[in-house]
């Protein structure tokens, strides 16, 4: 099982080792409804401090991110061989 430190370090190179993607088609809706970029949701993963598993569906709560604008932004992910952005809040 993966932890914490793991999740985190994960979630940042997602995007260097292209590991990154996003469930569709609902996190394009979210990402219109709350006005969030590819680029938030990049800086978001890459500044998170804090990673919570949620057992009941096997995700994790990605938190202390921050989008582009240094706004807060929290993402759901699920981590397999690679790293899927289930949802964005």
């Amino acid at each position: 099982m993966l932890n914490p430190d793991a999740v985190l370090a994960l979630a940042r190179a997602a995007g260097q080792t292209r590991q990154f993607r996003i469930a569709q088609p609902h996190v394009s809706i979210r990402m219109a409804e709350r006005g969030v970029t590819m680029k938030c949701i990049s800086r978001a993963r890459q500044t998170a401090t804090e990673a919570t598993h949620q057992p009941e569906r096997d995700r994790w709560k990605l938190t202390g991110g921050v989008d582009v604008d240094g706004a807060e932004l929290m993402l759901i992910v699920k981590v397999d061989r690679d790293v899927l952005v289930v949802t964005v809040f």
